[in-house]
């Protein structure tokens, strides 16, 4: 079935989720509160599935309505000999699927250890760099078109500060992250090809990721995804 055709049924999420620093079972948690949120905003059931990263490019062909990816590339991060797991393959038909008419969450560690230089990374029009310790974080939302702090207040958690690189003329910035290290985009999308591409750095610790506020931001994020029309 193609997506489109389900406008009114239940939605299907597909998410990769969990890696060498962050537990799958608290991203899942909280994606499933997202989730539960979003339903009444879109006023259709959501279904979520969980796959393995290895398995991502064959579930692909499925047309899932939307792809979650809380997952950095690295597998070993620790080790001498680092090894990831995305292929130019895979990157190849998560490109192709999102320019066929998918909907693309990368989420925190989703955008974090990818090829700066691959198409997966000009897809999303940025990536992570770095963060300092721990501290408190404010996510504010950013004005259009100017991509300026608005003042408005989404969410403050205790949280890893991302740092990112961020092609902010070929996006739209709506979220911005501040503390006391500095200022760094934190929320933007963009359509691709005939698809649509999400990347939001919030949130890592357990605490945050459960904060009804950071809740509602990704909650936000997903509906907009699975609407049949990109948002301004």
């Amino acid at each position: 079935m193609v997506r489109g055709e389900r406008t009114g049924m239940r939605k299907r999420i597909i998410a990769v989720l969990g890696d060498h620093w962050h537990d799958p079972a608290v991203s899942g948690e909280a994606l499933r509160l997202a989730v539960r949120e979003a339903e009444p905003l879109l006023q259709t059931a959501i279904e979520i599935e969980i796959v393995p990263a290895e398995q991502l490019a064959s579930r692909l062909s499925d047309n899932p309505d939307a792809v979650v990816m809380y997952k950095e590339d690295r597998i070993n991060p620790l080790d001498e000999a680092v090894r990831t797991w995305m292929t130019p393959e895979t990157a190849e038909a998560i490109t192709d699927y999102v320019r066929g008419g998918g909907s693309w969450l990368a989420w925190h560690s989703g955008m974090a250890g990818y090829d700066p230089e691959g198409e997966y990374v000009r897809m999303l029009r940025g990536y992570f760099e770095h963060h300092p310790d721990m501290k408190m974080v404010t996510y504010i939302e950013a004005d259009s078109p100017q991509q300026a702090d608005s003042g408005k207040v989404l969410a403050e958690l205790w949280d890893e500060h991302y740092f990112v690189w961020c092609d902010a003329q070929a996006t739209k910035v709506w979220l911005v992250a501040v503390s006391a290290d500095g200022r760094s985009e934190a929320g933007w999308r963009h359509g691709y090809g005939q698809g649509k591409v999400s990347c939001l750095t919030p949130a890592h610790p357990k605490e945050s990721l459960a904060d009804p506020a950071f809740i509602r931001l990704l909650a936000g994020e997903l509906a907009g995804l699975l609407r049949d029309q990109l948002r301004d």
